[in-house]
């Protein structure tokens, strides 16, 4: 029978029994796939979380594969990366909360991703929200993006993604993004990079396509619906 006394103690007399904590009963040694959904940027939940899992009493994951973080997450987990990275073979950054207020409110706020312990990197997924002005996320994103392929010292990569959750709204401002990224894509530790997915430009296709003159040319961009 349900007890509705709002007591979860059912031997009064006794002390209530601890709560398993992450440190001492997740096996964390184990973990090869981690994800963690989005959350304000003003939240420090996640990052809590991670400086658990590094500092956990079962051991730090030796063959977590595959990660998918939120952005700002992400830029300010330097001990979870530099613990753990050198195994991530697939990561999916999620670009939201990329400003300052709520919603499409206050100043775009610009992260750095540091990719330079992930010695084994095969592919690469920025997940780029809808905004009100136009293509603002997508110039944060790639500036994001080209800041961090350019400090990548391996040439590993080879599978770039970036989706756009909704029909890209393009404008002249982002175009010199574009062309920054294409000659950060020619980047010679860059030369094993086969494949570029940009996912859900609609018709902003053929424009962006002029930004990426490089690129296309070697045949490594596909504009997926």
């Amino acid at each position: 029978m349900a007890n509705d006394s709002g007591n979860d103690n059912e031997n009064p007399g006794q002390s209530p029994k601890e709560c398993p904590t992450p440190s001492s009963k997740i096996k964390f040694l184990l973990l090869n796939r981690l994800a963690i959904e989005q959350e304000r940027a003003d939240s420090t939940f996640a990052e809590q979380f991670l400086g658990a899992l590094v500092s956990s009493l079962s051991g730090v994951p030796e063959n977590l594969e595959v990660v998918e973080l939120p952005l700002h997450v992400a830029s300010r987990s330097r001990a979870f990366f530099d613990s753990v990275g050198g195994s991530i073979q697939e990561l999916t950054v999620h670009c939201d909360g990329i400003f300052r207020g709520t919603g499409d409110a206050g100043e775009p706020k610009y992260y750095n991703l540091d990719l330079r312990v992930m010695s084994l990197l095969r592919d690469l997924h920025l997940v780029i929200p809808a905004h009100a002005d136009y293509d603002l996320p997508a110039i944060v994103a790639l500036h994001t993006l080209v800041g961090s392929l350019a400090e990548y010292p391996y040439n590993t990569l080879t599978t770039l993604r970036l989706s756009f959750r909704t029909t890209f709204g393009y404008s002249p401002y982002s175009n010199t993004q574009w062309q920054v990224l294409d000659d950060t894509l020619s980047l010679p530790h860059l030369a094993g990079l086969t494949r570029v997915e940009i996912v859900g430009l609609g018709c902003a296709a053929a424009l962006v396509r002029k930004g990426l003159p490089n690129a296309c040319t070697r045949g490594i961009v596909h504009f997926l619906w």
